[in-house]
Order: C-alpha cells, then structure tokens, then sequence
C-alpha cells in the first residue's frame, strides 16, 4: 500500500484503520519527506502525505536503523513494517527496514 493511502485510512476513520492495520506486516511505499531522529535520537523516516503538515513516521527496526543515511528528501522508499500505531491520526510505522527485492504486498481489504 502506498503512504498516502494508509494516511488517508487514518483521517478517515482513526479506530478502524487502527483495527485493521495495527498488527499487520505492511509492505509500504511512498517518498521522504525528511530524515529525523526521535525523542531518544533513534533515527526515523518521515513519509509525505497528502497534508504538507503531516508526515507519517517509520520508526526503523534496531538493524536497520543504518539505512536512515541512505535516504534524503524526495527518494522513493519500499518499507516493510511490523505495524502501525498512531499519534494524533498520523500513521506511525513499527520495526521498518528495507523491503527486499521483489516482495508483494497482499491487497488492502480495509473499509471505513
């Protein structure tokens, strides 16, 4: 699925994307907005949506927080997260690293 559609699952109906999405692998796809640290300056991929104020956060997984240097604003991304919570509506992805090659994702059934 792609950044933007899971952002806009979240706007539509917070409680039924949590739902559905929370545990979920989800294999993601969308562009670098920027590359920041957290709280704990742990880096973290932040992901364009359809709201320039609002970026969605993939926190990486503990061995892959090394990719964080790889990417930079404007580089397309393919994520596999091991879930999804969210802060304020905004999606933030769990345990992301780099999809491998060639992986597909399964289609999204989720209905607000």
């Amino acid at each position: 699925m792609t950044v933007s559609e899971l952002f806009n699952a979240y706007q539509s109906n917070e409680a039924s994307a949590q739902g559905y999405f929370g545990n979920r692998k989800l294999l993601v796809t969308g562009t670098v907005d920027k590359v920041a640290l957290d709280l704990f300056d742990n880096p973290e991929i932040l992901l364009r949506t359809s709201n320039q104020f609002m970026s969605a956060h993939a926190d990486l997984a503990d061995e892959a927080k090394d990719i964080a240097g790889d990417y930079g604003p404007g580089d397309k991304v393919r994520l596999l997260c091991d879930g999804v919570s969210e802060v304020a509506s905004i999606p933030m992805l769990k345990d992301c690293r780099k999809a491998p090659d060639g992986l597909k994702g399964e289609p999204v059934q989720w209905k607000k």
